[in-house]
């Protein structure tokens, strides 16, 4: 490609290189076997068990895709994770809200009180 550019199909390039990325990356890391050892993103263990986009966040509006996918890498304020990256580091354990429970994606979504009005609006109450 570098020393013909015009006789590369750019569309199709993109795609093989994407492609070959993904399978370098898929080989060389064990990309599930990291993921299941890791210390951190426990919810997005929960939630991906192959390496593709999954298929329900093509199917929401963006603002709420950006919104699942911060959730799902922990890439949020709870105190599950501003607790472990603060200068005094937090034990696990100790990651607690204002009730008694863990802080974490779980207890933010289902369970705190905090948080009640905001379920009952954006969460039908069958789930």
């Amino acid at each position: 490609m570098w020393n013909n550019p015009r006789c590369i199909n750019l569309k199709h390039f993109a795609v093989a290189y994407k492609n070959a990325i993904i399978n370098d990356f898929k080989n060389r890391s064990s990309w599930l076997l990291s993921l299941s050892t890791s210390t951190v993103l426990y919810t997005y263990r929960l939630f991906k068990n192959d390496f593709n986009f999954p298929t329900y966040l093509g199917c929401v509006p963006r603002k709420i895709r950006v919104a699942f996918t911060k959730l799902r890498l922990s890439s949020h304020q709870l105190r599950v994770e501003t607790g472990r990256y603060a200068s005094k580091r937090t034990p696990y354990n100790e990651l607690i809200c204002n009730s008694i429970d863990l802080e974490n994606e779980y207890h933010f979504l289902l369970i705190c009180n905090t948080y009640t009005d905001i379920r009952r609006k954006y969460i039908n109450k069958y789930y």
